[in-house]
């Protein structure tokens, strides 16, 4: 079945999730239950905070080289730098460092997370994270759905700028 936008469910649940990954330090127990205290946001006891800036992903900062890049993977995931694939778009004339792995947030399943480096600035310019095809073949559509779902819950928690974030649009 497909959506009036021309996604089918999967391809929907897993650009919702992808899309709203880039950002996240690092999601928790708090994350999972909606637990706004326990993700630090000030949403739980109405206090204000200053709009939030998106700077990187988890360890890997927006501006690192290749090699700072493949030290934070390792820190981050225990992928040495032989276990992620480096890929070259022709088109774009970037270079993405791929990789592979499972619960990237608690129960979500297998993940791939691709780093973008600039043609001319050979630094990181992009994160994109995957669930659902074409990680698996068959992806499990409930876990994709819960896992979309914290995530859209999480994000819509920070304190972004306003007019900055768009749900189910």
């Amino acid at each position: 079945m497909r959506r009036s936008d021309g996604l089918t469910p999967v391809a929907a649940a897993a650009f919702l999730a992808a899309a709203m990954a880039l950002a996240q330090p690092a999601l928790g127990a708090g994350a999972a239950t909606g637990d706004a205290a326990a993700q630090g946001g000030g949403a739980a006891t109405g206090e204000s905070a200053p709009v939030e800036a998106i700077d990187g992903f988890r360890s890997a900062r927006f501006g690192m080289a290749e090699a700072a890049v493949l030290a934070a993977i390792e820190k981050d995931f225990g992928l040495k730098a032989g276990e992620v694939a480096r890929e070259a778009n022709p088109l774009e004339k970037t270079t993405a460092l791929v990789a592979q792995v499972n619960d990237l947030i608690p129960d979500s399943g297998p993940a791939r997370i691709v780093y973008i480096l600039g043609y001319k600035s050979k630094a990181l310019i992009q994160v994109n994270v995957v669930w659902g095809r074409p990680v698996v073949e068959k992806p499990d559509l409930k876990q994709l759905a819960t896992t979309a779902n914290i995530l859209q819950r999480y994000f819509m928690e920070r304190h972004y700028a306003p007019g900055s974030v768009y749900v189910n649009r």
